[in-house]
Formats: C-alpha cells, sequence, structure tokens
C-alpha cells in the first residue's frame, strides 16, 4: 500500500474515519524523517487493506502540529474510528511498532 498525501484540510477528516488508519507527520529535510520513510512504508503494506495510510508534510500544513499535538517530528499515530489509540515519537523500528500494534488487539 502506498501512503496517500494527507492535505490540511482532510485533518478534520481525522475524527471521523472508519476502520484503522496510519498517519505519518514527516519533514522534507529531517534526518530522522528520511530513515523512517522505508519502516512507514513497509508497516503500510504489511497493514494492506486494513489501513489508509497518509503522509503529511509539516512544512507544508504548520497548522497541523498544534491541531494534532505535535513536539517533534516524525511523529507517526494509528487512528481507529477516528481515535488516537498509538503515537510514535522519533525514528523507531518497524519491530516496535508492530509489537505496539499487537499490544493493542491489531493483527497484521
Amino acid at each position: 500500500m502506498e501512503l496517500r498525501v494527507l492535505s490540511e484540510t482532510d485533518l478534520s477528516l481525522l475524527k471521523k474515519t472508519e476502520g484503522l488508519m496510519l498517519l505519518w507527520v514527516h519533514k522534507k529535510h529531517c534526518g530522522p524523517c528520511i530513515t523512517m520513510r522505508p519502516k512507514i512504508e513497509k508497516l503500510a503494506m504489511e497493514l494492506g487493506d486494513k489501513t489508509s495510510a497518509f503522509a503529511l508534510d509539516a512544512n507544508e500544513f504548520p497548522a497541523a502540529l498544534k491541531f494534532l499535538g505535535i513536539r517533534g517530528v516524525p511523529t507517526t499515530f494509528i487512528f481507529y474510528n477516528g481515535e488516537e489509540i498509538i503515537r510514535f515519537v522519533g525514528d523507531v523500528t518497524k519491530e516496535q511498532m508492530i509489537k505496539e500494534l499487537r499490544e493493542n488487539g491489531i493483527e497484521l
């Protein structure tokens, strides 16, 4: 599954989305964001049809940082039925993300 770009106007849909959704907030020239991208893409592929996967560039939509309560990037969110259930801050491994998903009852 490919990460789709989320626009600032789409942010209001976060609370209305049903099912599982992955949102990765990054900045284009951020070192940890660059190393995180392939992990996020692999996780999105493994989740497949179970989730919608989006990327949002914080440089393009700085208001999103305040809206989502983000203090640093990269930040990865997992929402379920519009509610944030998991938040990863910084460069985490795919294994850490999978472990946290499983601990929250989400199987791959």
